[in-house]
């Protein structure tokens, strides 16, 4: 007879197959899924094994996991004592960040984004580009022995071979919508998904500002993208006037609060609407037009054309999604625009008119090495302490049975629409066996890695 301790038993002999092992959290699934993925499959491909998804489930589960490598988004002073617990106990710390190619300012980044003390607790940072290593070392300088430049694998998957995963989705999104303007918004800062929290007083909670000086600085960050909203909200409005025959989809940002857009595009014809990749929609789009965000840069890689909506050119708030994108300040400004790439002849293929020097100048993309390659060479350079394994109670069969049972009720019962959390809201296994299959077929990765779900939006690679 099978027992309860036996079922047990064979599912912690699973999680120790490998003796190396990456912990990949992941915050915004639609940001980082399928780049993460890519990185975990090359991994598995070179004998690691990953656990991967939600962040929040990644951290809870490593409280009673193996040791193995914590893959940190970034290292600000308030993850000081998790970091430092998971140190002590043999865990490996390094840290990806999301945001390093979106901030404006490299003295602001590093005060929100790496903490001073919590250097201490890690053993590499990877910066996306020659810019952002700079920019680190200006204002922490303790990290000269312990930065890389990668790039990073969400950029990986923009290449020709890779973005091949997104050709089905591509293809639906042109037969339902045709030829369309995509509008990419960015203003969480000031249309947060939660009405009720507030960017500069939200940082200082998390004490992530440095002082008076950061704090204004903040302050004119946060008026700066408010009067960017208007102004793109305004631009819109006329053009959508002035060429009632052009369809516009309206992509907010998965941070904001997206029943305002739906509010003000109701009675507009713009569509509001938030599913899947960016990715996908900037490749079904005709062209894309933003107010400052790493769309721009994205679509830049993807050959896609891209506009800026700029209210100042003169401002100190532009970024590489700015660099990356031809400027536009009026309604017919972006008509003359789109005029000249085609945008309103179908026969007429649609060109990237935008230098891609800027974007390199920021990321670091060797057409010879992904991003991924180059993080796993760096983690194989660390070496992992062996210390005793910790409690497994959390990742025993009933948790198994538990996520297969939360999956058939996504799967079949759960209302879509209903779902508020834009960032994350669930992981399927076929999201994760899917894109590894395509790359699998078409010879990118070795093996189709043993895919064993171990809670919910928690996977395991091998």
């Amino acid at each position: 007879m099978v027992t309860y301790r036996t079922l047990n038993l064979l599912f912690k002999e699973k999680m120790l197959q490998s003796k190396r092992l990456i912990y990949i959290p992941i915050e915004i699934k639609s940001r980082e899924l399928i780049g993460k993925l890519f990185l975990a499959s090359r991994a598995v491909d070179r004998g690691w094994s990953v656990v991967i998804g939600r962040d929040s489930t990644v951290r809870e589960f490593m409280k009673t996991g193996p040791v193995g490598i914590n893959i940190e988004p970034s290292i600000p002073e308030r993850k000081l004592s998790r970091l430092k617990a998971l140190k002590d106990a043999g865990f490996k710390n390094v840290s990806l960040c999301e945001e390093n190619i979106t901030y404006y300012d490299g003295e602001d980044y590093c005060n929100r984004k790496i903490g001073i003390k919590s250097i201490e607790q890690i053993e590499l940072i990877f910066a996306v580009g020659e810019i952002n290593k700079n920019d680190i070392l200006k204002w922490r300088s303790n990290l000269h022995n312990k930065i890389s430049v990668v790039g990073n694998p969400r950029f990986d998957i923009l290449r020709k071979e890779l973005r091949v995963i997104y050709s089905d989705k591509v293809n639906i999104i042109k037969k339902n919508f045709g030829n369309f303007l995509l509008v990419s918004s960015n203003f969480s800062r000031v249309n947060p998904n939660d009405i009720h929290r507030r960017f500069v007083n939200q940082l200082s909670k998390n004490g992530m500002i440095a002082d008076v000086k950061h704090e204004n600085y903040l302050k004119l960050e946060a008026e700066y993208h408010l009067l960017q909203m208007n102004g793109l909200k305004n631009l819109l409005e006329k053009f959508s006037s002035d060429n009632p025959t052009v369809k516009i989809i309206l992509r907010p940002h998965p941070n904001e609060n997206h029943a305002m857009w739906k509010s003000w595009a109701r009675p507009l014809d713009v569509k509001v609407i938030f599913e899947g990749s960016a990715n996908e929609w900037i490749l079904a789009s005709g062209a894309l037009l933003h107010a400052g965000c790493t769309t721009g840069a994205e679509a830049n890689i993807l050959d896609k054309p891209s506009f800026v909506y700029h209210s100042n050119l003169e401002t100190k708030f532009r970024g590489i999604g700015d660099f990356s994108s031809i400027s536009v300040a009026s309604s017919e400004e972006l008509f003359k625009n789109l005029k000249n790439i085609g945008f309103f002849d179908e026969n007429r293929l649609k060109t990237n008119i935008n230098d891609k020097r800027f974007t390199k100048n920021f990321i670091e993309f060797d057409e010879f090495s992904y991003s991924s390659d180059l993080i796993i060479d760096s983690l194989e350079k660390i070496t992992i302490v062996k210390s005793d394994l910790l409690d497994f109670k959390h990742s025993n069969f009933l948790k198994y049975l538990n996520s297969k049972i939360y999956e058939i009720y996504i799967k079949y019962f759960l209302n879509k629409k209903s779902i508020k959390n834009k960032k994350f809201s669930y992981l399927l296994e076929n999201e994760v066996l899917v894109p590894i299959t395509i790359w699998k077929n078409s010879g990118l990765i070795k093996v189709i890695p043993k895919i064993s779900r171990l809670r919910n939006d928690l996977f395991l690679l091998q």
